[in-house]
């Protein structure tokens, strides 16, 4: 360590910011505030099929039926199966 230190003069701390990889998001949370209002007005029972057509519609993004049971699920609603439940 001691050499190392030497040859390097001094041990200079990790400037490099954080940076996170990887793809993008597709769920931004102005899509996620955007779902839960459209859960919120349709009422008790809403099929993930048609928070996919929603995000589809507004949004312009294609994203798959586990992403939106993913996105149902951080927004702390119950999805069963293929239905949504809103207590």
């Amino acid at each position: 360590m001691r050499e190392h230190l030497r040859h390097f003069d001094s041990v200079a701390p990790n400037t490099a910011k954080f940076q996170v990889q990887g793809r993008p998001r597709l769920v931004t949370p102005e899509v996620k505030e955007a779902v839960l209002d459209f859960l919120l007005e349709n009422g008790k029972l809403v099929y993930i099929d048609e928070v996919k057509f929603f995000v589809e519609e507004e949004f312009g993004i294609e994203i798959g039926w586990e992403t939106v049971r993913k996105l149902v699920k951080d927004l702390k609603i119950v999805a069963r199966s293929s239905q949504v439940y809103i207590d």
